[in-house]
């Protein structure tokens, strides 16, 4: 969301790395805060779609990136009325377009 990837990346015809532009800091410095009021999980870099599967059917997370077929994992476990909601692509400012990169 800070129009930013985390490699290389192309912005107007010119191929730029995302760790080293100053939004960068920006986005570390959200992450800390979020990390910090507990937001985010402390074992986030550990994490794996197995566990983003159990803390999202437990209802120990609120959302995730990615994941695991966590439908399919409700439905062994035979839970009903389970949803999941889509949202977009954090933006920063309202009406900005989701900077999104081909991670291909």
């Amino acid at each position: 969301m800070w129009n930013i990837g985390a490699s290389y990346y192309v912005e107007d015809g010119a191929v730029k790395y995302g760790l080293v532009q100053d939004a960068y800091l920006d986005y570390l410095t959200v992450m800390k805060r979020w990390y910090d009021k507990g937001i985010l999980d402390p074992d986030f870099a550990a994490s794996d779609a197995k566990m983003l599967e159990a803390y999202m059917i437990n209802g120990e997370a609120a959302g995730g990136f990615g994941g695991g077929n966590i439908y399919t994992a409700v439905e062994a476990k035979g839970i009903e009325g389970y949803n999941l909601v889509g949202v977009p692509y954090p933006v920063l400012e309202e009406g900005d377009e989701p900077f999104m990169i081909n991670m291909a």
